[in-house]
């Protein structure tokens, strides 16, 4: 399996593109890149469902608490702008602490166990549902 397809459209290979279809990682760009990688998808790394507590009770629970949950995150742009082996799947890179909204404008990591949020460790949790057939 490899981490990115590389026959993916070389324009987005390295960054998933937004609702709009500009490149998630610099939409505009006059502007500095936005950290907005972590996307919230519930996925393992080949598109299935990660696990039952994966999506936060069907995506319907936004509350810090780990009771609902823990999402299961990709990243829409390899973090640091380079493909690893970890830290740069779309579908899936790590569980989220917990289903609450938040967001951090500092990048610190992975996140803090006590703080039950997507994003905690810097960026926002963006929402993406990937479909068997299109």
């Amino acid at each position: 399996m490899a981490v990115r397809p590389k026959t993916a459209d070389p324009a987005i290979q390295l960054d998933l593109p937004n609702e709009f279809g500009v490149p998630n990682h610099r939409p505009d760009p006059s502007k500095p890149a936005d950290d907005n990688h972590h996307m919230m998808t519930g996925s393992d790394t080949l598109g299935n469902l990660k696990s039952a507590s994966a999506t936060c009770k069907d995506w319907t629970v936004a509350e810090p608490d780990a009771a609902h949950g823990k999402p299961g995150v990709g990243f829409a742009w390899p973090r640091g702008g380079r493909v690893t082996s970890q830290g740069s799947h779309w579908f899936s890179t790590y569980e989220a602490y917990g289903c609450g909204r938040g967001i951090a404008i500092i990048e610190d990591g992975p996140g803090k166990p006590g703080i039950l949020t997507v994003g905690n460790g810097g960026g926002y949790g963006g929402f993406y549902c990937f479909a068997l057939n299109p």
